[in-house]
């Protein structure tokens, strides 16, 4: 390996120690600033687990982990990622049953830009349609429609079921790999032999 391949790991090892050990200093109540590196203290970055994540804690304490028996919990993983904001996701209340014209009218609720979350770049599909009048007829609704097929089965592996969403509207790779990262936690994913090994093809897209 080149000396200069082994210095990036070294940066790579240093910043993934550094930037949990922030998260743990500043969840233990530490005041700020939570880290002595200069970089990290002027920007924001991910945490190392996506878990760990605001929106993802949100989406697993009031959805996910409280349905884990629904079988239909995966479609309300699909919502709160084209959403990915807590507080719109409190007024919508669980998703399931899905209830079209409600999701069309919290979101016309909504403050001027606090409907979505800024993480994900979700288009209307390039229609003139409102954002949510085109998630709900146009993504959303046909999911629902097709709930029965596309519903984790005990003979899935992450990857077999990526491919059943892959093939949905609006679900390309990353999508569809942020609602499987929510989805693999609960059965039957979790037991799937490739929990652990598979991962979305594409830039920040890999399911974990």
């Amino acid at each position: 390996m080149r000396l200069e391949n082994l210095c990036h790991i070294d940066d790579l090892l240093h910043w993934t120690a550094e930037r949990e050990a922030i998260r743990l200093r500043r969840a233990a109540g530490a005041p700020p600033p939570w880290t002595d590196d200069p970089i990290m203290r002027a920007w924001r970055f991910c945490n190392i687990r996506r878990s760990d994540d605001r929106v993802t804690r949100w989406i697993s304490y009031n959805w996910r982990d409280p349905h884990a028996d629904d079988p239909d919990v995966w479609f309300a993983m699909a919502v709160a990622r084209l959403v990915n904001w807590p507080d719109t996701m409190a007024a919508l209340g669980y998703p399931v049953p899905w209830d079209p014209e409600r999701f069309v009218a919290v979101i016309a609720s909504r403050p001027a830009g606090q409907a979505f979350g800024p993480a994900y770049n979700i288009g209307n599909g390039g229609q003139r349609l409102p954002k949510a009048e085109h998630l709900a007829s146009n993504v959303l609704g046909p999911l629902w429609a097709r709930r029965n097929s596309l519903r984790p089965r005990a003979d899935d592996t992450v990857h077999t079921y990526y491919g059943r969403l892959r093939a949905m509207k609006g679900f390309a790779s990353f999508m569809a790999g942020q609602v499987i990262a929510d989805v693999k936690y609960l059965m039957p994913l979790r037991s799937a032999r490739d929990f652990a090994t598979f991962a979305v093809p594409g830039p920040a897209a890999s399911v974990a």
